[in-house]
């Protein structure tokens, strides 16, 4: 089904807790505040209207995914937390803004999850805009910007089995365009 904030339910949270999987939460042009962070089932989609017109602030755990969903169009700016995908097979962010106060923590943390998706978005001002590890994982990073992380845009840490690294992150290299050309 369809649901719809702020006509049907006033937060973000309440809507997810009444969700049920394969539904769809759309989320008006305005700026929402989740002091205790977000929990997506298996399952659940996010439409926004545009990362610069549907914003989010998340505290507590900041946003921890499940598999099989869907983010798309929504700015997140993240006091405390991170956007947490663990087991999260099948999961897609696109055209989402994610965004840390300078401070310490990642923007996404992705482990043991297969099939993840970032698309056309932007990670910016985390100590480590992007930290994988512990495969499985595997990762499509597509025409998206990781900027301003204090120590790593990307960071694929080791699995504690020796011997044992990592699977994919895929995406096309992109060229410059030469001038006046």
């Amino acid at each position: 089904k369809k649901i719809y904030i702020p006509e049907d339910y006033k937060t973000i949270k309440e809507a997810l807790h009444n969700s049920e999987e394969g539904d769809k939460i759309y989320i008006k042009t305005g700026v929402y505040e989740e002091s205790s962070g977000l929990q997506l089932k298996d399952g659940r989609e996010l439409h926004g209207d545009g990362a610069y017109k549907t914003k989010v602030t998340l505290g507590g755990v900041g946003m921890i995914l499940a598999g099989n969903n869907m983010i798309k169009g929504i700015g997140f700016k993240l006091k405390t937390g991170q956007i947490y995908l663990n087991a999260a097979d099948n999961t897609t962010l696109q055209d989402c803004l994610i965004e840390g106060t300078g401070g310490i923590g990642n923007g996404l943390f992705i482990e043991k999850s297969e099939n993840v998706n970032i698309i056309n978005c932007s990670i910016v001002n985390f100590t480590k805009g992007v930290f994988v590890r512990y495969p499985p994982v595997n990762l499509l990073l597509k025409n998206s910007i990781i900027s301003n992380n204090r120590l790593f845009g990307i960071h694929i840490g080791l699995n504690e089995t020796e011997g044992v690294y990592f699977s994919n992150i895929t995406g096309e290299p992109t060229q410059p365009k030469k001038k006046g050309g």
